[in-house]
């Protein structure tokens, strides 16, 4: 990345299907592509992108976290080429088995952080 004092950041809202995680990570992918070719360094996409945010007692379900995390390695294998740093919402169990609302941080093809969200809404979302 040559910055020279400035970074490109790009916000991203694709089309999504509530847990559709193909269906999903295809999009992700896509505007991946596009961010690339606009020379975007910095690419940000809504929390929960992987499954749809309105999922509700789906995210207790097994099936719905596998699919997202196969998006994940789908949106993840889709930064390799890219010199792009991409953060996409992701439900994420940690080790104690409490689920997170979080953000990927995915770069050269690696996912290299999780980052769960702080401040929580007061009407029970994620």
């Amino acid at each position: 990345m040559n910055h020279l004092g400035y970074v490109r950041v790009m916000c991203a809202t694709p089309s999504l299907k509530v847990g559709n995680c193909t269906y999903n990570g295809e999009q992700i992918c896509e505007i991946i592509k596009q961010a690339q070719n606009k020379q975007c360094d910095l690419l940000v996409f809504p929390e929960l992108a992987t499954t749809g945010y309105t999922c509700g007692d789906l995210f207790f379900q097994q099936t719905l976290l596998d699919a997202s995390d196969r998006a994940l390695k789908q949106i993840a294998k889709a930064t390799q080429a890219c010199d792009v740093i991409v953060l996409v919402g992701v439900p994420v169990r940690g080790q104690s088995g409490v689920l997170y609302n979080a953000a990927a941080v995915i770069y050269g093809g690696q996912v290299k952080a999780f980052v769960p969200k702080c401040n929580l809404p007061n009407y029970g979302g994620l």
